[in-house]
């Protein structure tokens, strides 16, 4: 039997109409905030997917690895931020500091479920080559406009590493441990609290102190007071708690919320952390995510010097799923008007379709001799909004009948007339 691949979907017009609206929107936004496009491979070498500071040991186990006839190995990307960093890398003539946004799928042999795929459309915007702050800001801030202009009531959850880092350090869990405590507190949205504690004794961490993480984990009240009750244990000049205020001063909408138990399980993130929720909707998972990551880029050099950069991900996929929730409505075709000759070979009407393109009017006809009922049939089935009729009569007069396909009108105009009308 003819299938997909386990994993993958055919996206139909019906859905990828709503897909590139969404993109166009994106695209848009990204641009106000100074991003340009780029494009990079969907095939890389296993070694740059693999290297340190890249995904990590958990994310290289859904690789989907493959050979060349040279037996070179390669993995399809499992993200769009490695590549990046491996373009940055390549390009040391880059002006600094140098943004980008990258629309693509990305590849994860991971367990299929509603709304997880494994191929799927990442949609970022990446900084790198300044530290401030104020970068990681802009990330937050493109969030909440980009969904903004899809009409989203969003939720933008914000954490740095430093601050878990700092909590570890405090409570003296060993370096060697760390990166699989975080590891262990990234799973709190998919097992129960008690579940996770389980897996962090597991790595030798005793119970009182276990104890005290899962409470300042779960501290409660505004951003500021939560960050207060970290600074009163981690130190008031900690760094990621020095850094979380002066992002929180540039982010102080009700809808960003400091979550001192956001974790981000990719090894690669360095400081500021993201993660975007749509509440009240059915799509639970996050439909956007990002972060600092300062350490990448030197490490696909093999260089101590750091390359700082900080970047934000829309998941198109989980995104398209929380829109189509929300309109009542789904648009079925881009065809804004539909020829429909009456008695009329198709050369006949031939000089009106292309005029209408021409002048900028999405136009389709229908090319089977059929009945007129058949073609408005055909035309509703797609919701065409516009319908025009075309015969002897009409020809005559210079003029077509356009018939509104919501409430039924019809008018005898010019198509000078008919451009104007639908394009209100």
């Amino acid at each position: 039997m003819v299938d997909t691949a386990k994993g993958t979907r055919d996206i139909v017009p019906e859905e990828a109409i709503l897909f590139q609206e969404i993109q166009d929107i994106f695209k848009k936004n990204f641009e106000l905030f100074g991003f340009n496009p780029l494009q990079t491979p969907t095939l890389e070498l296993f070694e740059t997917l693999s290297s340190q500071y890249t995904g990590g040991a958990e994310i290289l186990k859904e690789t989907f690895q493959l050979s060349d006839q040279g037996q070179r190995k390669l993995g399809l990307r499992y993200d769009l931020t490695v590549p990046f960093s491996r373009f940055v890398a390549m390009n040391p003539q880059l002006k600094m500091p140098f943004k980008r946004y990258q629309i693509g799928s990305v590849f994860r042999d991971g367990p299929v479920g509603s709304n997880r795929l494994r191929e799927f459309t990442q949609c970022d915007c990446d900084v790198v080559g300044t530290k401030s702050i104020v970068a990681d800001a802009e990330c937050v801030q493109l969030f909440l406009q980009a969904f903004a202009a899809l009409g989203l009531d969003v939720e933008v959850r914000v954490n740095n590493r430093k601050i878990l880092d700092a909590m570890m350090n405090t409570l003296q869990i060993s370096l060697d441990k760390r990166s699989s405590v975080i590891l262990a507190i990234d799973k709190l949205d998919k097992k129960s609290r008690k579940d996770v504690e389980e897996e962090i004794y597991t790595l030798g961490v005793k119970k009182d102190v276990v104890a005290k993480l899962f409470e300042l984990l779960n501290l409660q009240g505004s951003n500021t007071k939560i960050l207060d009750g970290i600074a009163a244990f981690v130190g008031k000049d900690a760094e990621g708690v020095v850094e979380m205020r002066e992002l929180l001063s540039y982010c102080s909408q009700k809808n960003v919320l400091f979550v001192p138990s956001l974790a981000r399980g990719l090894a690669y993130y360095t400081g500021s952390i993201f993660e975007v929720y749509a509440p009240g909707t059915s799509v639970t998972s996050a439909i956007g995510s990002g972060g600092r990551y300062d350490k990448m880029i030197g490490s696909l050099l093999g260089s101590t010097q750091e390359y700082p950069a900080v970047g934000c991900s829309f998941g198109l996929d989980r995104i398209m799923a929380v829109v189509a929730e929300k309109r009542k409505q789904r648009v079925k075709s881009v065809v804004k008007v539909f020829v429909i000759p009456i008695g009329l070979s198709l050369d006949k009407v031939w000089p009106v379709v292309m005029e209408l393109r021409e002048k900028g009017v999405a136009t389709d006809m229908y090319f089977v001799a059929k009945s007129v009922s058949k073609g408005l049939d055909f035309a509703n089935a797609y919701k065409i909004p516009y319908v025009l009729l075309i015969g002897e009569d009409e020809l005559k007069k210079k003029k077509v009948k356009l018939k509104d396909m919501n409430s039924g009108k019809e008018e005898m105009l010019s198509v000078k007339d008919v451009v104007k009308r639908v394009k209100k």
